[in-house]
C-alpha cells in the first residue's frame, strides 16, 4: 500500500476547437492548445487540502492517424518541423521555469521532447515514465492549461500545412509532504 495519492490529468486536443469556447482552444495547426477552467481543488481531490505543493509528471502523448483527406503535411517536409519541445503555461510553477538565454524565470516550462511520425500510417505514442516532473503550488484553485509545441532545432512555432493530429497528453500528480522540522540539525 502506498502513503500517497495520485489524481490523473487526462487534456485531448480532440476537445478543442478553433473557435474558443468554455472548453479552450487550439490553434489552426493544433500547436497551441488551451483547456480552460481546470478546477484544482476538484482534480486533485482530498490531495488539494492535504498539500501545499504538487508534482505535476508527464506519463504519456498519444496522437491519432491524420484523418482522412489530409496528407501527411503537417510537418512541412522538414523534419526540424516533428522534432518539438512540450511546453506548459497555466500552473503556479516552483523552481520549473529559468529561462537560461533569458536570465529570468518565465511562467512556462519544458515537460520534454516529442517526435511526431514523419507519416500518417500509424499512431505515435511516447511514454516518459515521470521524467518530465514539474513542482507546482497551491496559490490558485482554477486555471488555464496552455500546451505549446516548439521546434527544438530553435524554440519557434512549427511550421506547418495540416494541422497536428488529435493529441492526448496524460499527467500524474502527487502531493508533495512537507519536511519535518522537529528534531532537524543545520550543518
Amino acid at each position: 500500500m502506498t502513503d500517497f495519492a495520485i489524481a490523473t490529468l487526462y487534456l485531448k486536443s480532440s476537445d478543442l476547437s478553433t473557435t474558443e469556447n468554455e472548453i479552450g482552444l487550439a490553434s489552426v495547426s493544433n500547436s497551441v492548445l488551451r483547456w480552460n477552467n481546470i478546477n484544482l481543488r476538484i482534480l486533485l481531490g482530498d490531495m488539494y487540502d492535504e498539500y501545499e505543493t504538487f508534482n505535476l509528471s508527464l506519463t504519456s502523448i498519444a496522437s491519432s492517424k491524420t484523418p482522412a483527406g489530409l496528407g501527411a503535411n503537417f510537418g512541412n517536409s522538414d523534419i526540424n518541423n516533428l522534432q518539438l519541445s512540450l511546453y506548459i503555461v497555466g500552473l503556479p510553477f516552483i523552481h520549473n521555469t529559468y529561462d537560461v538565454a533569458k536570465r529570468i524565470n518565465t511562467g512556462r516550462s519544458v515537460l520534454g521532447i516529442f517526435s511526431y511520425p514523419s507519416t500518417n500510417a500509424t499512431v505515435n505514442i511516447r511514454v516518459f515514465n515521470q521524467s518530465g516532473t514539474l513542482t507546482f503550488g497551491k496559490s490558485q484553485e482554477q486555471c488555464n492549461i496552455t500546451l505549446t509545441f516548439k521546434r527544438v532545432s530553435d524554440d519557434l512555432t512549427p511550421e506547418t500545412i495540416d494541422p497536428f493530429p488529435n493529441t492526448n497528453f496524460t499527467f500524474l500528480i502527487n502531493g508533495i509532504r512537507k519536511a519535518s522540522t522537529t528534531n532537524s540539525t543545520r550543518i
